[in-house]
């Protein structure tokens, strides 16, 4: 008998589970990572984020945050994006999304 010890995609439950581990990390890290937590609980789909903040101090600490709770699920977020060039600058340019269309400020 096999068992996994990882989330393996292209099953076909694979969304679902991955919705759960995900979801699981937020709550469980929630008191130490409340904005990604709350972003990742609601504004979340599989690996995928978008949200809105209302400053740039807020945007850039909620960057962080992700990261870190990603990082605790043994996950790595990658294709960071944001019309602030203040956010997008803290994030490594490694990890920003490539050929981007959306208005600087």
């Amino acid at each position: 008998m096999y068992e996994f010890s990882r989330v393996v995609f292209g099953k076909n439950a694979t969304p679902v589970e991955s919705q759960f581990v995900a979801q699981e990390n937020a709550r469980s890290n929630q008191a130490k990572y409340p904005l990604a937590a709350e972003t990742l609980l609601k504004s979340t789909y599989m690996d995928d984020s978008m949200d809105s903040v209302e400053t740039i101090e807020r945007d850039v600490e909620l960057y962080h945050q992700l990261s870190h709770l990603w990082g605790l699920a043994g996950m790595k977020a990658r294709k960071w994006i944001s019309n602030a060039t203040k956010v997008a600058e803290a994030a490594p340019e490694k990890d920003c999304a490539r050929n981007s269309s959306i208005p600087q400020y």
